[in-house]
């Protein structure tokens, strides 16, 4: 029996491999880690800031990047955890986490399948915003790389 494990490997494009590795490289695992005989992709995905009633929101999600080889889903159950942070800046420079969502989600994203960060808007002051997502697929060891997004330009003040 092969006694391969995953981790992640971030490429230009934001997408991460999950790749066959000796076992005896890997750290240990919260959770138990499959062998995967497969190479597995994945894109950590948010939707721009925005304000919604009152409150400065973003959303966080993740998805295969096809094909998906079957033994990924098996092993993860086609889910992750998805944590995503709601960030501002006034210099846009240094970053602080204003808020923080974590959500344990199907692959693909839509209104249930994602996680969602809110902060409450204290005044209308111009405010560059921005999100931060970082997905941990279930039952495969992977780096803790986090895909940071373009900032949005909102009026709300923190």
């Amino acid at each position: 029996m092969n006694r391969n494990r995953m981790i992640s490997v971030a490429s230009a494009a934001a997408v991460f491999l999950l790749i066959p590795v000796a076992a005896a490289h890997t750290a240990s695992a919260v959770e138990p880690v499959e062998p995967v005989e497969a190479v597995c992709a994945f894109q950590q995905l948010a939707d721009y800031p925005h304000v919604t009633r009152g409150d400065a929101s973003v959303h966080g999600w993740w998805d295969w990047v096809k094909p998906v080889p079957a033994d990924c889903v098996k092993a993860s159950g086609n889910k992750a955890d998805v944590t995503v942070y709601l960030q501002t800046s006034l210099d846009g420079k240094e970053w602080t986490t204003r808020s923080e969502g974590e959500k344990r989600v199907y692959a693909g994203g839509g209104s249930v399948a994602r996680a969602n960060a809110r902060y409450t808007c204290r005044n209308t002051a111009k405010t560059k915003w921005r999100a931060v997502v970082d997905v941990d697929v279930v039952g495969i060891a992977d780096l803790p790389n986090k895909t940071e997004y373009p900032h949005r330009d909102l009026d709300c003040g923190f």
